[in-house]
């Protein structure tokens, strides 16, 4: 039975060849295939060396890192292809580049890697209904196999609001998620070090917000990461 499926599973490719999503070139090798996207593709992605901080009245110092640039046009395709067109396998790679520039930026010395949890940031239930799964999730879980953080989905969002994308004032932004998340029943992080995932941030009003929600609740550190930066 295996070696059937291996030779319908050679057929298909040969017939109907899976393409990277970016450059839509042929993927050959089976971590490829698993990437959705060619070596080649991933390789030209480039890993930023810094972070940002941010001064916060109510919670001190945000650090907010991101791990590539949106204006990359891989980058916007490999996240617009995830969040919109259903390569949820995409998180792999995504999450992959994310954990170099952990390695490579200085944010896990800066934040300290132990005792650190991955918590990503929510969708409202009826765009995940939508969507089928929330690719902050998808990333957080795949990061968290590379990192070893465990990941704790512990907030949730209580109203629907605008894409931020649509949103160009910063203001407006703040508003549009201001009191948008609250913690899930059972959601403990007292005490806990956080690493908030999401897949880009602009203004960071998004992050701040789950940040809040998260020192309120008697989270002991709170910082960010995302795949972009838009």
């Amino acid at each position: 039975m295996n070696r059937l499926r291996i030779i319908l599973d050679g057929v298909l490719d040969a017939l109907f060849p899976p393409l990277c999503v970016s450059c839509h070139a042929p993927l050959s090798t089976i971590e490829e295939k698993s990437d959705c996207l060619c070596s080649l593709c991933l390789s030209s992605v480039t890993i930023h060396g810094h972070f940002w901080r941010y001064n916060e009245r109510k919670s001190g110092v945000f650090i907010l890192g991101a791990a590539m640039a949106y204006e990359s046009e891989t980058v916007k395709r490999i996240i617009h292809s995830l969040k919109y067109e259903g390569y949820y396998l995409l998180s792999r790679p995504i999450a992959k580049l994310m954990s170099e520039y952990l390695k490579s930026s200085g944010l896990l010395d800066a934040i300290g890697i132990s005792g650190f949890i991955l918590v990503p940031i929510p969708l409202h239930p009826s765009r995940l209904k939508e969507r089928g799964y929330n690719q902050s999730a998808l990333i957080s879980r795949e990061l968290g196999a590379k990192t070893g953080m465990p990941v704790y989905d512990v907030l949730s969002r209580k109203r629907k609001t605008k894409e931020q994308a649509e949103i160009k004032d910063t203001k407006e932004r703040l508003k549009n998620v201001s009191g948008c998340f609250i913690l899930r029943k059972n959601g403990d992080v007292k005490g806990k070090n956080i690493l908030l995932v999401d897949d880009v941030f602009t203004s960071g009003a998004t992050m701040f917000e789950a940040a809040r929600v998260l020192y309120r609740a008697g989270a002991a550190k709170v910082f960010g990461l995302a795949a972009a930066k838009a």
